[in-house]
């Protein structure tokens, strides 16, 4: 099928590279890194901070890298950090802003990393607190997740198409039906597409939804300009007492120089608190495996490999969150916005059906306001990017989608991509 593209108190913050000298010598022209803007060596945020006013920019004349440690602030030894990342880890000559992620402090304690910068011989440290409670000095609590509705449906979404360099390119239909129990039972996508001959193509896919017992499934259905296609994509689950996706099948299509049908299999694991933590696909005699790790209540990554080598790092796609709640009735996250490769995979089925429908656990608290996919050779790249208008009930009524044309680990290009209108029964 065409698939429509592709969580509390996330911090976004820009937060760049301390200047370094790969020289020892006072001679200015030695420098190969240079701050810029009259930033800081050390940055303290609050608890919950989203923002920083003044980040850390800085220009490079040749290649630098990254890591990200903690401080210990106690015998046990710092160990790995999970609660700060980079959008990048390494660069070349340039002038660079790393945005850095933070994750909500519901500890009550402060705690340090030290961001080190390396340079030839030369290492800088950068050092960012966070503080264990907010700027009014309370802490703040863990989310419970999304009070998703019930009663407000969505009935339609408008997808606005642009294209490569943001020009309007058409409007794609999606529309939904539910039963007399609030089930999704229908989802039907009308495109419309323009030859080079500027003759007009139709196509209407009809995707239904069916419902017995422990078991849900749907069936897909194309219609290109009144000829029905005999290639229809299917998927199925089994649920557990919980009322959670653990197996699932499917049947899908290669389009190459000929059709070729495929079908695969998958499993579901889920951890203690509900959350989708596993899954692994089958599809003839290859198994593939992802990983998801959650904080604070929203889905942040999905390890989906191990970079195609023992000397790569591995496969890692990240997701970055702001305030606007996860609360609509099908999880836009999954059709919309979690656009990557290994989040297409991390359900089992690429279409994303399932999670849509909430049948994979909890699902995140909030909107994803940014994706940072993995593009190979230990290299990253700001790939999509959200941004939110709700309604006075705080429902999402538009989402824009920017895609970023610029090369991993390079500035960011933004584009407009895809313009979401949603519509709801009320």
């Amino acid at each position: 099928m065409t698939k429509l593209k592709k969580s509390l108190f996330l911090a976004l913050l820009t937060i760049g590279v301390a200047m370094a000298s790969c020289s020892d010598g006072d001679d200015e022209s030695s420098k190969t890194i240079e701050l810029t803007g009259g930033t800081q060596t050390t940055q303290t945020v609050f608890a919950d901070e989203t923002t920083l006013n003044n980040g850390i920019k800085f220009t490079a004349t040749e290649a630098w890298t990254a890591t990200i440690t903690e401080v210990a602030t106690t015998k046990a030894a710092a160990g790995r950090v999970d609660w700060v990342e980079l959008s990048a880890y390494s660069g070349g000559a340039g002038e660079f802003t790393l945005t850095m992620t933070l994750q909500p402090n519901l500890t009550g304690q402060s705690r340090k990393a030290e961001i080190h910068i390396v340079c030839g011989d030369t290492t800088i440290v950068i050092v960012i607190e966070q503080k264990g409670t907010k700027e009014d000095g309370t802490t703040p609590e863990s989310p419970d997740g999304p009070d998703v509705s019930t009663d407000k449906l969505i009935t339609k979404i408008d997808v606005d198409n642009y294209t490569h360099i943001g020009e309007f390119d058409g409007t794609d239909i999606v529309d939904f039906t539910y039963d007399d129990q609030k089930r999704l039972t229908k989802m039907v996508i009308t495109k419309e597409d323009e030859t080079s001959e500027g003759e007009t193509i139709t196509t209407v896919s009809t995707i239904v939804f069916t419902y017995d017992n422990d078991k849900v499934s749907y069936e897909q259905t194309d219609v290109e300009d009144g000829v029905t296609s005999p290639y229809k994509p299917t998927g199925s689950i089994t649920l557990d007492e919980n009322g959670r996706a653990v197996s699932g099948t499917g049947r899908d299509y290669e389009y190459k120089d000929k059709v070729e049908e495929y079908t695969f299999t998958y499993s579901l694991e889920y951890n203690a608190d509900g959350y989708l933590e596993r899954s692994v696909r089958v599809e003839d005699s290859d198994s593939e495996e992802e990983r998801l790790t959650w904080s604070n209540g929203n889905l942040v990554s999905v390890w989906w490999g191990d970079g195609y080598g023992t000397s790569n790092p591995d496969a890692i796609d990240r997701a970055q969150y702001g305030s606007v709640l996860n609360k609509t009735n099908l999880d836009l996250n999954w059709i919309i916005a979690l656009n990557s490769e290994g989040f297409d995979f991390a359900t089992g089925d690429t279409n994303s059906m399932f999670p849509m429908l909430g049948y994979t656990g909890k699902r995140s608290t909030n909107m994803v306001e940014k994706i940072i996919a993995w593009t190979g050779n230990g290299k990253t790249k700001e790939d999509y990017k959200y941004e939110y208008t709700t309604s006075n009930d705080a429902f999402p009524v538009s989402i824009t989608e920017y895609y970023n044309v610029a090369m991993p680990n390079e500035q960011t290009d933004w584009v407009k991509d895809n313009i979401y209108r949603i519509t709801y029964n009320k």
